[in-house]
């Protein structure tokens, strides 16, 4: 286990759409700067049973409260997917707290990858919504998305009430866009992504260098969307060198 040591803040991992917590634990032992790191949880993911909201306000206002309860006054954000788009949208809100974000495999910005996928994942959870056995409705789904929704479900043993399905039908339909709009972040920046795949490609990069005049962009080839996963090593020496860099 990498030696715990101070930094003028503290770490916060934030998982994607579907995703855990879990999927950083091995961050919090290995990478230097990390080992007392807050594991921000989604509602309505997994260990979270209540059943919650999931809007863009309340998700803001229930990262807040998280923070605020663990003591954590200057946050710096590494989220993956939704997470990270959560993270610099937050992040945007409280400059003066916020010591930097780290972007997993995604871009505060349209892509046509993210267009296609909020086409296609609302029509699998309206599936769901109509499903009296929801697990057995998604095992039959053989793309990505749907594997990865199965995969959730499965985590969260197998049950996703029709009310859970409407909230994250209506903020991928009518919300999620607003976290496509990127708004100017002065403060240190790394987008760490797999360049092979179309989910972060038609970026203009042009654009976000002049909303993001302190960003780095890391690409790691042939690591898929989970990254953070596949390739924890070569992502964990990334992190641990932002931690660095942010505390300086």
């Amino acid at each position: 286990m990498i030696k715990s040591q101070s930094y003028p803040f503290r770490v916060v991992f934030l998982h994607g759409l579907f995703g855990s917590q879990k999927e950083f634990l091995w961050y919090k032992q290995n990478v230097k700067g990390a080992t007392d790191a807050f594991l921000y949880e989604l509602p309505n993911h997994g260990k979270r049973t209540e059943e919650a909201p999931f809007s863009l306000r309340f998700l803001l206002s229930d990262l807040e409260t998280q923070l605020k309860n663990a003591g954590i006054e200057r946050p710096l954000f590494v989220g993956h997917s939704l997470g990270g788009k959560l993270a610099l949208h937050y992040a945007s809100k409280h400059l003066k707290e916020v010591a930097g974000v780290c972007m997993l495999d995604i871009f505060p910005c349209r892509t046509i990858n993210m267009e296609q996928f909020q086409a296609e994942l609302p029509a699998l959870l309206q599936e769901l919504q109509a499903s009296s056995h929801p697990e057995a409705t998604a095992a039959q789904w053989t793309s990505d998305y749907g594997r990865y929704l199965h995969k959730y479900l499965k985590l969260r043993g197998g049950i996703i009430t029709p009310a859970t399905c409407q909230a994250f039908i209506d903020f991928i339909t009518k919300e999620l866009h607003f976290l496509n709009r990127p708004s100017r972040f002065s403060k240190p920046l790394m987008f760490i992504q797999d360049s092979t795949l179309p989910f972060t490609e038609d970026i203009h990069i042009a654009l976000l260098e002049i909303l993001h005049p302190r960003q780095a962009v890391i690409p790691i080839a042939d690591a898929g969307h989970m990254l953070h996963i596949t390739r924890r090593q070569e992502v964990g020496k990334h992190i641990a060198r932002f931690i660095k860099r942010c505390s300086k």
